[in-house]
């Protein structure tokens, strides 16, 4: 019998992924209420957000938890190493 096992290694798990808070990941259809569900979970808007009826969020977007409000963009937030995102 053959194993495939080597076909699903994992890369190594870093210490910021370790330490971090759990993450969400919300991933649907457009218009089923993704970006309403994060604005009442966190009971306030972020940057950028736009809900209607037709597609509107169009790129990935971080919330997360911090002592200030502020945006960093998708390719910069790879760079934070407090974040498990680098």
């Amino acid at each position: 019998r053959k194993f495939l096992f080597h076909k699903f290694n994992q890369p190594e798990i870093l210490d910021s992924e370790l330490s971090s808070k759990p993450t969400v990941l919300l991933v649907g259809q457009y218009s089923t209420g993704k970006t309403s569900f994060i604005r009442h979970l966190i009971e306030m808007d972020y940057p950028e957000i736009h809900i209607g009826p037709e597609p509107t969020t169009d790129r990935f977007i971080a919330v997360v938890h911090g002592d200030e409000q502020k945006t960093i963009k998708g390719n910069a937030l790879t760079g934070v190493n407090e974040l498990p995102f680098s």
